[in-house]
């Protein structure tokens, strides 16, 4: 998950963006495989439609919504976040609590007066 304070950062139309960059970004766009389904929609006449991209197109775009075998892009600034989990320990914990209640023999919702919030 994405946190911390964004760094802008300049990127001076690159074609691929590194793959650890997460954070959103603003690029052209351009269908390099039209029989594929898209990924990137847009709003046109208040309907959400995800066209081919014959002409280079800008749009607002997050990180993990690249798909280089689709599209080919055009990067040109972007917001850069620290990269992090979050919750991890909470998922873990109540994890093992509900394995724990099921062990314990404890069946349908049983398990959550075990997890305390």
């Amino acid at each position: 998950m994405p946190y911390g304070a964004p760094t802008e950062i300049k990127f001076n139309n690159c074609f691929k963006l590194e793959k650890k960059f997460l954070g959103f970004f603003k690029c052209l766009v351009k269908t390099k495989d039209p029989t594929r389904l898209g990924k990137h929609a847009i709003i046109r006449d208040s309907r959400l439609i995800f066209p081919v991209f014959e002409n280079w197109t800008e749009i607002n775009c997050f990180s993990r919504e690249i798909d280089y075998d689709i599209y080919d892009y055009l990067s040109t600034e972007g917001l850069k976040f620290e990269k992090g989990t979050f919750l991890s320990r909470f998922f873990i914990d109540a994890f093992n609590k509900k394995a724990e209640a099921k062990a314990d023999g404890l069946g349908g919702l049983g398990w959550l007066r075990l997890i305390k919030l």
